[in-house]
């Protein structure tokens, strides 16, 4: 056998002997590496009776409600599942972080009224699949100017947030 022979198979035997290190070190290589997937937060306005604001919200990241122009106690309620003009919505969607939650705005420059903790999607499917209603409530008479941002953008991170309201309204 001739020495390039003799060099391949050895290569080769060391290649098949060093496999069982090598893929555990490859696959804590790829845990380490931080793949980033922008942030997107799809919010669509749905009809509503005065006082109350409903969004369908689907999100790969955990978004924050952003109120503006508003003083005064808003309720923000997150309902998973159910159906929309009978046809469901949540079916693979979880909780993004607090059901229930009662803030005060006590100026009308933009704060945070809600923070999600993490995406709505739990598993893969459409968008309608992964996607849960927010629901807010508030005096009639207040106009507010809500959006949806990604909880760790920029933006988000430099405004406040609301004070927690001492009791519910119902």
């Amino acid at each position: 056998m001739g020495i390039k022979k003799k060099i391949f198979f050895t290569w080769v035997a060391l290649e098949v002997v060093l496999l069982p290190v090598s893929i555990p070190a490859t696959a804590q290589i790829v845990d380490r590496i931080a793949f980033s997937v922008q942030p997107r937060i799809a919010a669509v306005e749905l009809e509503a009776e005065p006082g109350m604001s409903r969004y369908i919200v689907a999100s790969n990241a955990p978004f924050a409600v952003i109120s503006e122009g508003a003083i005064g106690q808003i309720d923000v309620d997150i309902k998973v599942h159910g159906n929309l003009n009978k046809t469901p919505f949540g079916t693979k969607a979880q909780s993004p972080g607090p059901k229930q939650t009662c803030t005060t705005s006590i100026s009308g420059s933009p704060n945070i009224i809600y923070t999600a903790d993490r995406k709505t999607a739990a598993k893969r499917g459409e968008i309608l699949q992964q996607a849960v209603m927010v629901e807010m409530r508030y005096d009639p008479a207040m106009k507010p100017t809500l959006r949806f941002e990604a909880a760790k953008s920029q933006e988000a991170l430099a405004l406040p947030t609301a004070q927690t309201c001492l009791h519910k309204s119902s």
